[in-house]
Formats: structure tokens, C-alpha cells, sequence
């Protein structure tokens, strides 16, 4: 499966990218709130990026779901007054043999899907620090 295959517009979409952008214009921020123990980074987990993003989807009234089909996981960000949608794939491998396998591959697709569409700033906790100590 192409992912381009499965990007779908339905409806009034300039009224869906009028919402994003109102979202990107208030400038939102993740902070790095979990610690990768193999590479030794911070990074903002998916909850963070849920209660940071979901406060203002409902307050331009725009729904984000997420559905996994075959290799991809699809995103569709929605306009429920108007009955308005779109919908992209992101590259997330299904085949796994464990199911905690495609439910990290999910989260991580999850994640960076949003952090990407929305344009979220990662604030670095560890930059913050330092400066408070000079």
C-alpha cells in the first residue's frame, strides 16, 4: 500500500486547515517528560502530547482519531459540524509478532504524528534548568 493512496479529503477541507492553523497560531508546547533508557534522551510521551493538544482541538471543535490499516497507521483529523475530514497514513508495521510491538508502533506513530501536523514546540526541561542556575 502507497500511503498517498490513502490521504482522503472529504468535504470543506480549507475549513479543517483553518482550525489547524488557528491551533499551530497558539504556539503549544510538549514538555520532555520520559527518559529513552537506550539512547539517553528525554522525549515528550504520548499522554503529554494528548493533554497538551487536546484542550485546543476542542476548542476550534476539530476530532483526531486513529486507525491502524495493514503497515499504516491512519490519521484523521475531522470537522464534526460540517462533516468535513482528513485523512493521512504514517508508516507503522502491524506485522509484529507481539502485540506490545504494534502498540509501541502505534503510540510512536501516535506521537510524532502530532507533534509534526500541530507543529508542537518540545520544550527541554534540562535547557530550562541550566538557565535558572546562571
Amino acid at each position: 500500500m502507497n500511503p498517498f493512496d490513502f490521504i482522503q479529503e472529504v468535504g470543506d477541507v480549507a475549513t479543517i486547515h483553518a482550525k489547524v492553523f488557528k491551533i499551530q497560531q497558539m504556539e503549544l508546547s510538549v514538555s520532555k517528560n520520559a527518559r529513552n533508557p537506550h539512547f539517553k534522551n528525554k522525549y515528550a510521551d504520548v499522554n503529554e502530547v494528548i493533554s497538551v493538544l487536546k484542550p485546543a482541538l476542542n476548542e476550534v471543535g476539530l476530532l483526531l482519531t486513529f486507525t491502524q490499516v495493514q503497515d499504516y497507521l491512519i490519521a484523521c483529523v475531522s470537522d464534526p459540524e460540517i462533516g468535513a475530514s482528513i485523512s493521512y497514513a504514517y508508516p507503522s508495521k502491524s506485522e509484529a509478532s507481539k502485540a506490545q510491538d504494534v502498540g509501541s508502533g502505534q503510540t510512536y506513530g501516535r506521537r510524532y504524528w502530532q507533534i509534526n501536523y500541530f507543529n508542537l514546540e518540545a520544550d527541554d526541561d534540562e535547557i530550562g534548568r541550566a538557565s535558572c542556575r546562571e
